[in-house]
């Protein structure tokens, strides 16, 4: 089973998150850039919440790593504003409809899977993620986000030997 995890992040912890699935995983990797990056200060933050409020897609570069090719693709992304985060949902829109299986790894201050991020990501893709994966800010500070990784690679990487992917 080939597996992609593709990662859009901010802060540096949907990286981490996405990092520590490919690997759990043995899955490759790609990282979704912005043509125009923004950064964690306060213009790169009030651009973050009007992409979340208006659903805006921003441009993104092109991917390296084609999502078809793959059995299953994971995307890990912050939660802004209850939603995806506006890059991963440019990615979502471009390739995701691409994917066979897509899964998702969000990352949210609560740790919540948002009603608003998952409803977003079933209009896009027209199925629920699976799997999912939430990862808090809390998480992250008690030091159990990786232990969560762990955790959740190793059911999904069960499930997957008991109902193989035709």
């Amino acid at each position: 089973m080939a597996d992609l995890v593709v990662f859009y992040s901010l802060t540096g912890k949907s990286r981490q998150v996405a990092e520590w699935l490919a690997a759990g995983l043995n899955a490759e990797i790609d990282e979704i850039v912005e043509q125009r990056p923004r950064d964690f200060g306060f213009h790169g933050i009030f651009r973050s919440g009007l992409d979340s409020l208006l659903r805006r897609q921003p441009p993104i570069q092109p991917m390296t790593r084609r999502e078809g090719i793959y059995d299953r693709v994971i995307l890990a992304c912050p939660a802004w504003g209850g939603r995806i985060a506006g890059p991963a949902r440019t990615w979502l829109r471009q390739y995701g409809r691409g994917a066979r299986s897509v899964g998702l790894a969000l990352q949210s201050g609560n740790g919540f899977a948002h009603a608003g991020a998952l409803a977003e990501f079933k209009d896009v893709i027209g199925r629920s993620p699976k799997p999912l994966l939430t990862v808090s800010e809390f998480d992250f500070g008690k030091k159990v986000a990786e232990q969560k990784v762990a955790d959740f690679v190793r059911s999904i990487t069960i499930e997957a030997a008991r109902f193989p992917v035709s």
